[in-house]
């Protein structure tokens, strides 16, 4: 795909969340300011699919009954919270490998999110910019994002060049800097480790080659300070 926006059809489904969730939910409002435990929340489970070509009444019926949707041309008002967009989660994976077995070949990707609308108690929409303080709980900020506009959710933009990290001329220096810019939290052993390396075979790495070493040697992959 190219780094221009592409065309996305829009399915609703049910209430994302059971009224016991929902409560919970209001609860943890109320803690933040008590203004909000007022407010009325309608929060719907919404799906996004990038197609390519004619989507037939068939294939149509057979996605509206896989994902318990049905297509919208819009929604108005509210925001959505999706995973972060440039990025592909797990259940898009899976629900997109679904429906390719299922025959489903207009649909190259499909990925969901909650669509919420908060009221007052006079049923007006309450502004975006005053929701800021329960953003926080809404979503998680390190997979999701919060967004008004979404056409531009499969948005693939071309690769970036490789970029040298230049240990040769500026020796241990280079991987320093390379540590501070891409937050790779590598510790002094790991950067001498990875200077030596490059040194002794005489080239300088990529940006790729060093940001696959950090997360290789990270806590989530090697548990490095736990000694495992």
């Amino acid at each position: 795909m190219s780094g221009k926006n592409t065309p996305i059809m829009l399915l609703e489904g049910g209430n994302s969340f059971s009224a016991f969730r929902q409560a919970r939910l209001m609860s943890a409002f109320a803690e933040v300011a008590p203004e909000f435990a007022s407010m009325q929340v309608r929060a719907r489970w919404v799906y996004f699919l990038d197609t390519v070509g004619v989507v037939s009444k068939g294939d149509m019926a057979r996605i509206s009954a896989l994902l318990c949707a049905e297509p919208v041309a819009c929604l108005s008002g509210g925001f959505f919270v999706t995973p972060r967009k440039g990025t592909i989660s797990p259940w898009s994976s899976k629900a997109t490998d679904i429906f390719h077995n299922c025959g489903i070949s207009c649909v190259r990707r499909v990925e969901r999110g909650i669509h919420y609308v908060f009221t007052d108690m006079g049923g007006g929409e309450v502004e975006f910019d005053k929701l800021s303080a329960i953003m926080g709980i809404l979503h998680d900020r390190m997979t999701e994002g919060v967004y008004r506009d979404i056409s531009d959710m499969f948005r693939a933009p071309e690769p970036a060049p490789l970029c040298e990290i230049d240990i040769k001329g500026k020796g241990r220096a280079a991987v320093e800097e390379a540590n501070r810019r891409y937050g790779l939290a590598l510790s002094d052993a790991e950067m001498d480790y990875l200077y030596a390396a490059f040194r002794d075979i005489g080239r300088n790495p990529t940006d790729v080659e060093v940001v696959m070493f950090g997360q290789v040697n990270s806590e989530h992959c090697r548990h490095k300070i736990f000694n495992a």
